[in-house]
């Protein structure tokens, strides 16, 4: 904001004051002359602010994003966080599949195998084991730095993949 902007709206502020007390109509009139003017320097002044932000062709994406956010745009930083414990969750889940009794499980698994789903032409489904370094090779091709749910970051992750690559890719399975 400029000096010039500022005094403006002092003069602007001391006009609304006096015709507010004096109900005198030129003084409103003179008040806003001075509203508009100061509207339309502080508009002109903010276009002005975004232009000089943005004129730069060869910045980098990280002061591009950061000058967005600065205007507030974009993703906000504060944004509210569910704080509900993801073992609670967990055990939610997890017991939904845990209402029926084993004997109901077993009729319906001997069920599904005496009564095979007839063939509708489908390609079949079936898994197979994940080869260590096409693990390697997905991780690596990760950019983004996001945090998962667990909070761990990926450089986390890259650092000591090392020592966890052989359960990693034991626990994943490929489609054929």
């Amino acid at each position: 904001m400029t000096p010039e902007i500022k005094n403006l709206m002092a003069r602007r502020d001391s006009l609304y004051r006096r015709a507010k007390r004096t109900k005198n109509v030129e003084l409103h009139q003179q008040y806003r002359h001075f509203r508009n003017r100061a509207k339309q320097l502080l508009r002109n002044s903010k276009l002005r602010y975004i232009h000089k932000l943005f004129e730069s062709q060869k910045q980098s994406s990280k002061t591009l994003w950061r000058n967005i956010k600065s205007l507030g745009l974009g993703k906000q930083s504060d944004q509210q966080q569910v704080h509900i414990p993801l073992n609670d969750l967990n055990s939610y889940f997890s017991s939904c599949s845990q209402n029926n009794s084993q004997l109901q499980l077993n009729t319906y698994l001997n069920d599904l195998i005496n009564n095979p789903i007839p063939e509708l032409g489908y390609q079949k489904f079936h898994f197979k084991p994940v080869i260590q370094s096409d693990v390697l090779m997905a991780i690596r091709r990760i950019r983004s730095n996001a945090v998962g749910s667990d909070g761990i970051s990926i450089r986390l992750i890259k650092d000591i993949l090392f020592a966890i690559l052989p359960t990693i890719s034991h626990s994943y399975l490929m489609h054929l």
